[in-house]
């Protein structure tokens, strides 16, 4: 009975795919205290004892340790996490739609800081951080050396569940975009780097009305605003002529402009 006690059943196929201990503290507190990965049995083997209410770790526990990441996949290194990566995108393949877009919001990826990130908001590594400082420095990006060990299909997966090569137009979305991000400190910085962005591709018609809404600018007088609300100030190093009402001529955007009326 002591074997039958400690048994556990991998229906899943995660046991070689994940540390030993991981999946150990996991089955403790999850499915059962008396389970011990020592005791591994085949699916066999597995179908053969559940009537006795073994261990066995199936699809709705790897749900819940996706849900529970930060308490059994913070620790991993890169080539773990590689490994699970890997794994997770096996067995995504034989999972519903709705189980593929939760990954997106999985915190699944490791970032610059040794923190886990969900990769709908996180970036792959590049040159493009580095040349603009200012603009990434609050940006999720992958850390290098686990993306060093990406394959191209690896990395075509994590893009199919949100994570983005960095650009002007991700950059705007998902770091700007951002409810709270544009701050006083960093406001005119902000808006002058959107216009330059502009000038270059268009990157106010890959914004939706409501990204639009969260851009911000900073009055005279301290307080930020919405930008499509306010007068524009010299300050901002964007010059708009008396007879022109709207910067939104300025930028080109065919259709969605962030309408900043001159200051008065």
């Amino acid at each position: 009975m002591a074997l039958v006690k400690n048994a556990i059943c991998d229906y899943i196929d995660i046991n070689s795919n994940i540390p030993l201990s991981v999946l150990n503290d996991f089955v403790h507190a999850k499915i059962s205290e008396e389970a011990s990965v020592e005791s591994l049995v085949s699916l066999e083997i597995g179908r053969a004892l559940e009537k006795y209410d073994i261990a066995c770790v199936k699809t709705e526990h790897a749900k819940i340790l996706l849900e529970k990441s930060e308490t059994y996949l913070a620790d991993l290194s890169a080539g773990d996490m590689l490994i699970f990566l890997i794994w997770l995108k096996r067995f995504s393949e034989t999972q519903s739609k709705g189980f593929l877009e939760s990954l997106s919001y999985a915190r699944i990826l490791i970032d610059e800081n040794n923190c886990l990130i969900e990769p709908i908001a996180s970036f792959f590594p590049s040159e493009y951080s580095d040349k603009n400082p200012d603009i990434t420095e609050d940006a999720k990006i992958i850390k290098q050396e686990l993306a060093d060990l990406f394959d191209e299909d690896l990395s075509s997966w994590l893009k199919s569940i949100g994570a983005q090569e960095m650009s002007n137009i991700s950059v705007i979305k998902s770091v700007i975009c951002k409810e709270g991000y544009i701050d006083q400190n960093n406001a005119i910085k902000v808006i002058q780097f959107i216009f330059d962005s502009e000038q270059k591709e268009h990157v106010l018609d890959a914004l939706s009305e409501t990204e639009i809404g969260t851009l911000k600018v900073m009055t005279k007088n301290g307080v930020l605003e919405s930008a499509d609300t306010l007068f524009l100030d010299s300050a901002y190093g964007i010059y708009v002529n008396a007879d022109n009402a709207f910067l939104g001529n300025f930028f080109g955007s065919s259709d969605k402009c962030v309408f900043f009326l001159m200051h008065s």
